[in-house]
């Protein structure tokens, strides 16, 4: 192989592919592809050792390239674990929730509203959306901003983290520019825990719907809001 890492990120994608493919959705629990791609790693694993032992290279090599791919594979599983049934992105990858479309969102405000020069953001956590009249169970993070003094003053004035509030707004997954060197933006994002990003059309679109007891975190959000004020 002159060059060895193309035929690894090869073998790794070809594994992350192949389980996409086969198990197309979540599974509770602990799932059999899991079972299925770390012994087939393992095997793979002890028969290139033992190939190595034996001087056959190309068969090692070729073993190698198998326990690649049943990595990735079980990357891919990890990676679907690690998020609930019911996330965003989930949803959307499924086609049970079209982005193309304005949606109905709704959820409770991770901070209160931040005021910008050039208007006001919303951070939600969210709870359901509205698809075709009928609510599906969500999860993730929503930020939504709001452009315009105007736009501003209509909004509703006394929202607070904690409080459950209704968006009908475009919103769609972050995508970072491809220009070589460009900002990382939807990693950044991704460490914010912020999933989907969209702009409100009028302050009017978005509602409260009512002021649950907030939590632990969010009455820590209030007073770091209001730290900030002051500041």
């Amino acid at each position: 192989m002159k060059l060895p890492v193309v035929w690894v990120v090869s073998a790794f994608a070809a594994g992350i592919a192949l389980v996409a493919w086969a198990v197309p959705a979540p599974h509770a629990g602990v799932p059999w592809p899991l079972w299925s791609c770390a012994g087939a790693a393992a095997l793979a694993i002890l028969l290139g050792l033992a190939l190595v032992r034996r001087k056959r290279v190309a068969a090692a090599g070729a073993a190698a390239l198998v326990a690649w791919a049943a990595l990735g594979g079980l990357a891919t599983v990890f990676e679907r674990q690690a998020r609930p049934a019911n996330h965003v992105t989930r949803l959307i990858a499924e086609g049970r929730v079209d982005t193309s479309e304005p949606l109905r969102w709704r959820g409770r405000l991770r901070e209160n509203p931040l005021d910008l020069p050039w208007g006001r953001r919303y951070e939600i956590e969210l709870e359901e959306v509205e698809v075709a009249g009928r609510s599906v169970s969500a999860s993730g993070g929503l930020r939504l901003n709001l452009y315009g003094r105007t736009s501003v003053a209509q909004s509703p004035d006394d929202l607070r983290a904690g409080n459950r509030v209704e968006a009908l707004a475009l919103a769609r997954r972050p995508r970072n520019f491809l220009d070589p060197g460009a900002f990382d933006f939807q990693g950044y994002l991704a460490r914010q825990d912020i999933d989907l990003t969209g702009t409100l059309r009028s302050g009017e679109l978005l509602q409260l719907v009512d002021r649950p007891p907030p939590g632990l975190w969010q009455r820590l959000a209030r007073a770091r809001a209001i730290l900030l004020t002051r500041l």
